[in-house]
Formats: structure tokens, sequence, C-alpha cells
């Protein structure tokens, strides 16, 4: 059995994410400047469009930009 980090009473993203270093990296980065409330949404969202860092690397900038546009 692998080892499983222990849940908070904080429901954190980092929690849900903790197995993939590169979502939690992304998640940062929608978080940083934004609410969670707020971004949690979008973040969803894109890692279902780009569920990998090689997904992303092939996307179009202006679907990424038409995405991220409503968080400012």
């Amino acid at each position: 059995m692998s080892w499983v980090p222990p849940k908070s009473p904080y429901n954190l993203i980092q929690e849900h994410l903790w197995q993939d270093p590169w979502k939690i990296f992304v998640a940062c980065i929608f978080c940083n400047l934004t609410k969670r409330v707020e971004a949690e949404p979008y973040m969803w969202k894109f890692f279902k469009k780009y569920p990998t860092a090689a997904d992303l690397s092939t996307s179009d900038i202006d679907d990424i930009r038409a995405m991220i546009k409503p968080l400012g």
C-alpha cells in the first residue's frame, strides 16, 4: 500500500492533486492572485482540456487566453 497524506479539515486543492506535481504547480498559478472560489472552476476546466503538461505543450495559446480571460 502506498503512502497517502492525511486530509485536513480545509479541503485544500493540494489534497486532491497531491499525486501530480504538475497539477499542483498549475493550481498555484491559478490561485496565486485570484480567489479560490473564482479560480477553481476554470482550473478544473483547464485540467479537463489539458490533463498533462504534454497536452498543454501542443495547445493553442489563444484557446488558453480565452479560457482564463474571465479571471482578469
